[in-house]
């Protein structure tokens, strides 16, 4: 390896330049001399020569010495000592001190370039090993240097901040006196200057600036990287770009630079740069992602954020200002507004606006605007435009160019029969202002906005119903109380208020906390237990007698309506009096006359015409006996005479009757059919007043079933009461006389029910009887299907 700087020690200067011109300077190596060893232990000190030709005896210094005095600082240059006076002492004292070979003077040429080469290979061996090592170590620590780099970047998940920390170790790794990252636009592909580290400076700024940079273009388009700095112009600053990648899609470019004149980027920093574009595509995946899921988060957020503030309001103008405040907030729209239909494929109508006002709205400039929002309102789908002077749909219209409307976004609010409205946003600042997600999010928006205003729409058609209602439930004189399926109060009026004495609005709390009556409340519960229609007189603590009819109402409760009739039962008293008395004392002379007729034929005998008098007069007459015998009866009900209470079997009082009644059915060939559950407890009564309730409703299911039908009547325990039940299969009754059946002397209007004969009295005197034991009586009856009566008692508790 020629190159070598070598230092002749010699005083002699014959020797030196032999040695210098015949031996070195011929093999190319570069010559030192020195004439003593004084001066000669100076340059090697100074120097540090590859190699050392030294002569033993030197004024100043000798040869030794001149050895001794290098180890002693601690100098390991490689030696060959040349001279005329040697011994065997001398040669062994000389290799302890680190000699490498011994020439004898006078020498050939030869002789000593090959000793040369010998002396020089080890060092030469030790210097490629040092370098090696030094470069291997300078590897390791620039791995070391990435290493920790790459994990520093891709540990943070700030964008922008990954962004600068990636361009200030781009410039430290390559020594670069200045670096930059580029990003491409998705929407135009251009490049933009996101991060920045300029000369001189230590830290790395953010940026957003669009860059014209045709190497970074190139690096782009191919994936490759570039080094501009190795061409033949030395005169240009050296460049090195590389190319960011994510799933062998060029997402950026990493660039660093260094003054013009300096030394030109190497195949290392190539690879290094390349490693940490690695790491950079890495680090920018994770900061997107994240990003991603924290502008995801921020978006459920705001929707969230808007759906709870629809929800607290139901006025529609305040919901449609909500909804456009939001819109215009998210998207940084500069104007906006919002149209509505008033009714399915209805006009729209400009509902609120963000610095717009309707006559702008409505001019002409602006007509690119409103054929958008009558396209979207058409087609149900979303209109977006990242720059409208670009857009061929809309560039060189009138609005676009007046306005100078850049950014477009237009969705539409969905209906239950097409949009019902639109949500428009416009920008003239800014192309790309709307994005895809701006979009899906204002979709998002307008879904919200569409349940609310629906609701707000319903709300405003429920509250005007509502009024209506309440007007007329405030102008009747009925008591309305209406109740939820948990008896939850709904609504009472104000007759409701004063006959139960409620303070305060009453609504949303349990209907037995607001009436005190235990009839009524168990009306209520019969109804919405049978799902049917119940009608009672309840009488109120304060003596007042009310009709409650109470109707079961599907998916919402029950509504009871109470009529006041106390001044009705007060007449029906004196009429039962009036009644009564009349009967009593048209009794005797009744019983009187018919006596009379049936002695009459015992006078002499009779024509068969007065026969047929007399037979007429006496059926007339024991009709009237027997409605006389059935109101002074009702009286005694209703007055409580010859009522003793006491334990009875209900089962074996109905057995009886039913058996009492058997031979009446069979003459109709009627199926007359009987069913006691076993283990009946007793009931507190009058089994003779029991026993005339069975007859009369068995009866009447005997008279108003056809020949041929069929009579059920059975008797068992649910919820601590008896119930009778008797169930036919006749004529029915029509529901517009079910509610006056138990009325006294009341028939129904049905031509098939007037042909049975009766007085009317049978069912009012089974009701008066089964109140009288604390019981309950009701009918349900279809017309032309049949007819079931009930009656409810109260158990003896075992």
């Amino acid at each position: 390896m020629a190159g070598e700087r070598i230092l002749v020690v010699d005083d002699s200067p014959e020797a030196c330049d032999f040695a210098a011109n015949y031996v070195l300077l011929p093999q190319g190596y570069r010559v030192l001399v020195a004439h003593d060893g004084e001066e000669g232990l100076h340059f090697a000190l100074q120097e540090n020569p590859d190699l050392i030709i030294l002569d033993l005896e030197m004024p100043k210094m000798t040869g030794m010495e001149v050895l001794e005095a290098l180890k002693a600082e601690g100098r390991t240059i490689p030696v060959i000592i040349s001279t005329f006076h040697g011994s065997e002492e001398m040669a062994v004292r000389a290799f302890r001190l680190g000699v490498k070979d011994y020439v004898a003077k006078p020498y050939q040429v030869e002789e000593m370039v090959e000793a040369i080469e010998r002396a020089l290979s080890e060092s030469r061996l030790r210097r490629e090993r040092d370098q090696l090592t030094a470069n291997l170590l300078q590897r390791v620590r620039e791995l070391q240097t990435l290493y920790s780099i790459g994990q520093a970047v891709t540990s943070s998940l700030d964008l922008q901040q990954v962004l600068n920390r990636l361009v200030e170790a781009a410039v430290f790794i390559t020594r670069a006196h200045s670096g930059a990252l580029l990003l491409v636009e998705n929407e135009t592909e251009n490049l933009i200057l996101r991060a920045v580290q300029e000369a001189g400076q230590k830290q790395a700024r953010s940026a957003n600036q669009l860059i014209k940079d045709p190497l970074a273009q190139q690096v782009l388009r191919s994936g490759q990287p570039t080094l501009p700095g190795l061409t033949a112009d030395q005169s240009a600053a050296p460049r090195l770009c590389v190319p960011l990648t994510i799933k062998k899609k060029a997402i950026g470019v990493l660039r660093v630079e260094r003054a013009a004149g300096k030394p030109a980027f190497t195949k290392n920093h190539v690879d290094l740069l390349t490693a940490l574009a690695d790491y950079a595509a890495i680090a920018l995946e994770n900061a997107r992602l994240y990003a991603s899921v924290e502008q995801e988060l921020a978006d459920r957020i705001t929707l969230h954020r808007i759906s709870s503030t629809l929800a607290a309001s139901i006025d529609l103008q305040e919901i449609l200002s909500i909804v456009l405040e939001q819109a215009v907030r998210t998207t940084r729209a500069e104007r906006g507004y919002i149209l509505l239909r008033d009714a399915p494929h209805g006009p729209l109508k400009v509902q609120c606006a963000y610095m717009l006002d309707e006559e702008v709205i409505a001019s002409k400039p602006f007509e690119i605007s409103r054929s958008i929002v009558e396209q979207v309102a058409r087609d149900g789908e979303p209109i977006l435009t990242a720059n409208a002077k670009e857009d061929p749909r809309f560039s060189g219209h009138d609005s676009v160019i007046a306005y100078e409307l850049r950014s477009i976004l237009c969705v539409p609010i969905p209906g239950s029969e097409g949009p019902q409205g639109v949500i428009y946003m416009d920008n003239h600042v800014r192309t790309g202002q709307f994005t895809p997600r701006h979009q899906e999010l204002l979709m998002d928006i307008a879904a919200q906005a569409a349940t609310a205003i629906r609701n707000a729409r319903l709300f405003a058609e429920v509250e005007a119903e509502r009024s209506k209602l309440e007007a007329v439930l405030r102008g009747s004189a009925n008591a309305v109380i209406v109740a939820d399926q948990n008896e939850r109060v709904l609504l009472f009026n104000e007759a409701a208020r004063r006959a139960f004495g409620m303070v305060g609005r009453g609504t949303g709390i349990l209907l037995p906390e607001v009436v005190d009556n235990p009839n009524l409340l168990s009306l209520v519960r019969q109804a919405a237990a049978s799902g049917q229609n119940q009608w009672a007189e309840v009488t109120l603590n304060d003596g007042r007698t009310m009709s409650v009819d109470v109707t079961p109402i599907a998916d919402v409760g029950h509504v009871a309506v109470m009529q006041d009739i106390t001044h009705l039962k007060e007449l029906e008293r004196m009429k039962s009096e009036f009644v009564a008395t009349v009967s009593h004392d048209l009794r005797s002379p009744l019983s009187s006359v018919l006596s009379l007729l049936a002695v009459l034929p015992k006078a002499g005998p009779l024509t068969s015409k007065q026969e047929e008098f007399i037979a007429s007069a006496r059926q007339h007459l024991t009709h009237l006996l027997q409605l006389t015998d059935e109101l002074l009866d009702l009286g005694r009900l209703e007055a409580g005479v010859d009522l003793t209470m006491g334990p009875c079997d209900l089962g074996e009082i109905v057995q009886q009757s039913v058996e009492g009644l058997q031979v009446q059915a069979r003459n109709k060939k009627q199926d007359l059919s009987l069913s006691i559950a076993p283990g009946l407890p007793l009931v507190q009564g009058n089994s003779l007043r029991l026993s005339q309730v069975v007859n009369n409703l068995v009866g009447n299911a005997i008279k108003y079933t056809p020949s041929g039908g069929s009579i059920a009547v059975r008797l068992e325990e649910v919820a601590g009461e008896l119930l009778l039940q008797v169930q036919d299969n006749g004529i029915g009754i029509a529901p517009a006389d079910q509610p006056y059946i138990f009325d006294k002397f009341y028939q129904a209007k049905d031509k098939r029910s007037r042909d049975v004969s009766g007085v009317g009295l049978g069912l009012a005197i089974a009701k008066s009887a089964v109140e009288k034991h604390g019981g309950r009586i009701w009918v349900e009856s279809e017309l032309g299907r049949g007819t079931t009566f009930y009656v409810a008692l109260p158990a003896l508790q075992k």
